[in-house]
């Protein structure tokens, strides 16, 4: 131990390893759940809002949205 010592302070390195600490599992329950609802209402007003789609295409992609809602 005292050779290990004097290793470590002529070369200035840590000649004796850390020991760790036994470390304990932990869980952490995320919960994802998001409002379907207010996730559409969103996409509908962006795609009535976008002014570079024509009324038709405006009209088309608001019933693909409410067949998948």
């Amino acid at each position: 131990m005292m050779k290990s010592k004097l290793t470590t302070y002529k070369y200035q390195v840590n000649a004796v390893p850390n020991i760790a600490p036994p470390t304990t599992n932990v869980t952490v329950n995320i919960d994802n759940n998001l409002d379907l609802k207010f996730i559409f209402e969103s996409a509908r007003s962006q795609i009535e809002n976008n002014n570079s789609l024509s009324i038709e295409k405006t009209d088309e992609i608001n019933k693909k949205n409410d067949d998948i809602e």
